[in-house]
């Protein structure tokens, strides 16, 4: 550890890696976050002089979780963090719902630390000048994670280095002139007055440990370290070390702090202050010192917003390059090399928390602190699963005590929440409200599966064929359908349609009096219901293929004229696909190609229809040339290829 704690930032800014110490500084300050700056009033207000109690309790936690974080970023050293660790023991669903809900407590993380920072400098400001400023500091930020890690890592190491002083600033003096005279009546709070026998004992243990549910958040942040895991220098060896450094270090000085802060000043003051740094700088340097340290703490919060604002988007790209999230978010500017459609995105999400957080601090603590600790166990259990099926993995650190210790700390972090639950009056419309932010993952999810899983998307489809049917004016209108077939030469041609979807197509095809109507679908169903809406007519076929995504049917031999529908963005090798398309149709045969595109607006297309100057460039490439237009519709926009067979690559269709 000698030589890598030696390292220079300006040297591992040259290699383009960071290094242990940026990389533990950057831990320290997206750890410390607001909760050494606000929480050891909370914890004094909760419990008084037995707080201290609660922080050496949560700092042996923390550093317990710490080792847990240790161990898993030692055998998985990416960018995904929390998710890759929830892909790898428990599969692709719970992978999303957890990589959800980090990339929830990420945003409202950064939605609370702005609002904590302004409340520090201006705690009278009018909400309207809160939420501006906020804003602009998430555009600064974000417009320098869009620059580059370079820039980002100086600043964060420079935004650490400015809490360390915040923190030292108070906890040195009030460890030098320690007053022991106020802690000499530790029941003098109104929870711990009374109590007497058995009881009384569980009485006060209670309000110990729910003083450490309010005080958790101050050791919130390993995840967003593990985001900046694979741009780290040697990962496997640094990172557990980081990890577990970080949080001893925290943790001391956290219980220090603590301790230095009921020698300046009395607990039962403590706890009413709203800006606990800046009142005890006030006793230390003096009243003239109060707003100067204010701000002092405002730039360390909003250091801390930093940290979280250039390591977020790396969860999105983690989850986008599994097709978890919109893929696109995944891509990389082509001049700063940095996933800028993912931090636009992020942009905006922060943006619209920080309008509806501004002012309510505690709000949005209260909503990030059992979504955390929900998310930290499942952590932990992936742990003991990923231990089962990956018993030989390479790794340079293994947290101790076995399997019991895991369950135990699962035990106690879902028994927080429980506590928490059981004493605070608003923790039933707290909870409900973090639900409908987990849930609202679900829909999400499913709209990504349909969307890309051709296999999903496809049964989907056939599956709700009627209701296809009965609403094709909202999803196929007739100015639509004339556009797609305005240049179809179907009567007397042998014509093969490549998915029918609610059959609406498959019907005004019929009504053109082709020689022969071969129509090939995924599913029976499907089949059967094609079958039933054209069972007159004697020269319509309907096959079945299953492979209709990655073949054209053995049966087919050759054809006149070809009309597929929504299938295009579905095929599992576009080029190979059409090359078969063109050696069943003879030269100048036309192709009609129809798809649904910039789903609802705010999906993105897949890639194969998201370039059509590529797209052209494919259909070119097997033989065809094709003129490609759009429409706008109502939820989405309809894409309409119109081509020929053509060999001469100077063909030019019109």
């Amino acid at each position: 550890m000698g030589e890598e704690s030696g390292e220079a930032v300006e040297a591992t800014q040259e290699s383009g890696k960071l290094g242990f110490v940026t990389i533990l500084l950057i831990t320290i300050n997206s750890i410390m976050g607001t909760g050494i700056f606000f929480l050891p009033a909370v914890g004094a207000r909760e419990a008084g002089l037995f707080s201290i109690i609660s922080w050496i309790i949560m700092g042996l936690i923390a550093i317990y979780f710490s080792m847990i974080f240790a161990e898993l970023v030692g055998i998985f050293p990416k960018e995904g963090g929390v998710y890759e660790y929830a892909k790898e023991a428990f599969g692709q669903f719970p992978s999303f719902i957890l990589g959800w809900m980090t990339l929830v407590a990420a945003y409202v993380t950064i939605a609370m630390l702005i609002v904590g920072a302004i409340l520090y400098v201006a705690p009278t400001l009018p909400s309207l000048f809160t939420i501006l400023i906020s804003i602009t500091f998430i555009l600064a930020f974000n417009f320098m994670a869009f620059k580059g890690l370079k820039t980002g890592a100086v600043m964060l190491v420079a935004f650490a280095l400015i809490t360390l002083v915040a923190v030292f600033g108070i906890m040195v003096p009030g460890l030098i002139h320690f007053n022991s005279a106020n802690f000499i009546d530790w029941f003098s709070h109104a929870k711990f007055t009374g109590l007497d026998g058995v009881g009384g004992f569980f009485t006060g243990l209670s309000v110990v440990f729910v003083t450490i549910f309010f005080i958790a958040e101050t050791f919130f942040g390993w995840e967003t370290t593990t985001f900046l895991a694979e741009k780290v220098r040697n990962p496997k060896r640094v990172m557990p070390k980081v990890m577990i450094i970080a949080t001893i270090f925290i943790a001391i000085c956290s219980l220090l702090f603590v301790i230095s802060s009921f020698s300046l000043i009395s607990w039962q003051t403590f706890a009413q202050s709203a800006t606990p740094l800046a009142d005890l700088a006030g006793v230390i340097y003096g009243p003239q010192s109060t707003s100067f340290y204010g701000l002092l703490v405002y730039l360390a919060i909003i250091g801390s917003v930093a940290g979280w604002i250039v390591a977020s988007p790396n969860l999105i790209v983690a989850l986008a390059k599994d097709k978890m999230f919109i893929p696109q978010l995944a891509q990389l500017h082509p001049k700063t090399k940095t996933p800028y459609k993912a931090i636009i995105f992020q942009t905006i999400l922060t943006s619209l928390l920080v309008i509806v957080g501004a002012g309510n601090y505690e709000t949005l603590l209260h909503l990030l602190v059992p979504l955390v600790l929900f998310l930290y166990s499942a952590v932990v259990l992936s742990l003991l699963v990923i231990r089962r099926k990956y018993p030989k993995a390479e790794k340079y650190y293994t947290a101790p005590f076995g399997s019991w210790g895991p369950i135990l700390l699962m035990t106690f972090t879902l028994g927080l929440v429980i506590l928490w639950a059981t004493h605070s009056a608003d923790a039933l419309s707290t909870l409900s409200l973090l639900g409908s932010f987990i849930l609202f993952g679900f829909p999400i999810y499913l709209l990504l599966v349909l969307y890309y899983d051709p296999q999903a998307s496809l049964k989907f489809q056939n599956e709700t064929a009627w209701v296809s049917f009965l609403l094709d004016r909202l999803f196929f209108p007739k100015s639509i359908q004339k556009k797609f077939l305005a240049n179809a030469q179907i009567e007397g041609k042998v014509v093969l349609e490549l998915g029918a979807s609610s059959g609406l197509v498959s019907v005004e095809v019929a009504k053109r009096r082709p020689k022969k109507q071969i129509i090939i679908e995924h599913t029976e169903s499907a089949k059967k219901f094609i079958e039933k809406k054209l069972r007159y007519r004697e020269n319509v076929v309907v096959l079945k293929d299953e492979l209709l995504r990655s073949r054209i049917h053995p049966q087919v031999d050759e054809v006149d004229e070809v009309i597929s529908f929504g299938i295009l963005g579905d095929l599992h090798n576009e080029q190979q696909y059409l090359a078969q398309l063109a050696h069943i149709l003879p030269q100048h045969a036309r192709i009609h190609f129809f798809d649904y595109v910039d789903l609802y607006k705010f999906i993105p297309n897949k890639e194969i229809v998201d370039d059509l100057d590529r797209l052209k460039e494919i259909f070119r490439r097997a033989g065809f040339a094709v003129h490609i237009t759009k429409h706008k519709g109502t939820f989405w926009n309809y894409l309409i290829i119109d081509g020929i067979r053509s060999d001469n690559t100077d063909t030019v269709y019109v």
